[in-house]
């Protein structure tokens, strides 16, 4: 994904795309970044900040917000190559081996088209690495599970539990005792996922006397009535969350539901088989759901007359 960008933004002229869709791509990319979940780490930052990108930041173009933000800005031949891509590391395939096979297939077809777009100079070890990347899933099982990223991550933790160049062993040692202490006493307290009382939502008849809640957290899923941390998909149906309510030891949300869904791309499969849809007219009709089937979390990206739902993959 970043020899992609490179090359659009500062590769060969065959390559290299005007700048003024970076200028348009760059602007909605900081437009969206409310709309994006608690979930990332790192917001989205303009397109001429991509020398500065972290891997979780070509990550999140990768697989969210590229297939939004590229469409109509690059050539149909270039955008169809990175869907390859995006849709060959999204799709259920290099985690479920009945898919093992079709995601072998799309990642062969992006390399060779890749070849026939950008030049064969540009095929270095790692982009022929991508048709073995099935063949590892097989053998080891879903490639997040075999992903070095965890354990570079965990380094940045340790290294702030260290507080001066002597001793670092045993400062460690000392630190690891300390949290686990504290998240022992934390583990027999009870704690609620309810979060930031309320008295302003928007209510129905039945639940006029219910607590409102702004959050809902309960290790799993962060659950949220404001913007970014609001959207799922229910039975396929995406909604949005607008309440939060809790009566008697129960919790269950008050939300709208979009009317209306279709395809976001076609190429190389219908968006709708790995749950990205197209979505308008919101219903204004409030339903009540229990909290319990809210699983599958969604991000939500404007675009044009409606917006773009894509599952949350982590």
């Amino acid at each position: 994904m970043r020899k992609l960008i490179f090359l659009w933004l500062k590769g060969p002229q065959k390559s290299r795309q005007a700048m003024h869709f970076f200028v348009v791509m760059s602007a909605y990319m900081v437009s969206i970044r409310q709309y994006i979940p608690s979930n990332f780490a790192r917001k989205p930052r303009s397109m001429f900040e991509f020398g500065k990108w972290k891997a979780t930041e070509v990550r999140q173009f990768l697989l969210y917000t590229g297939p939004v933000v590229l469409l109509n800005n690059i050539p149909s031949r270039m955008y169809r190559n990175f869907l390859l891509l995006s849709v060959s590391m999204r799709i259920p395939a290099l985690c479920s081996p009945d898919n093992l096979d079709y995601a072998e297939e799309i990642l062969k077809l992006f390399v060779t088209d890749f070849a026939a777009i950008y030049g064969n100079d540009f095929v270095s070890y790692n982009m022929h690495s991508l048709i073995h990347l099935a063949q590892d899933a097989r053998k080891f099982g879903s490639l997040d599970s075999i992903s070095a990223f965890p354990f570079e991550t965990f380094l940045g933790k340790l290294k702030k539990l260290v507080r001066r160049p002597q001793n670092p062993v045993q400062q460690l040692v000392r630190r690891l005792h300390e949290k686990q202490k504290v998240a022992s006493q934390k583990s027999t307290s009870v704690c609620s996922p309810l979060k930031q009382l309320h008295f302003s939502g928007p209510m129905i008849n039945s639940t006029a006397t219910w607590d409102q809640y702004r959050r809902y957290n309960d290790g799993q899923t962060m659950i949220s009535s404001s913007r970014g941390d609001n959207c799922f998909s229910v039975g396929g149906r995406v909604l949005i969350v607008r309440n939060i309510l809790s009566h008697s030891g129960t919790v269950e949300v008050l939300c709208n539901f979009f009317e209306t869904d279709k395809n976001f791309f076609n190429y190389p499969m219908d968006s709708s088989r790995l749950g990205i849809l197209f979505v308008f007219n919101l219903s204004e009709h409030l339903q009540l759901l229990p909290v319990e089937e809210l699983k599958t979390k969604m991000v939500l990206l404007p675009f044009k007359t409606g917006y773009v739902a894509l599952p949350l993959l982590h």
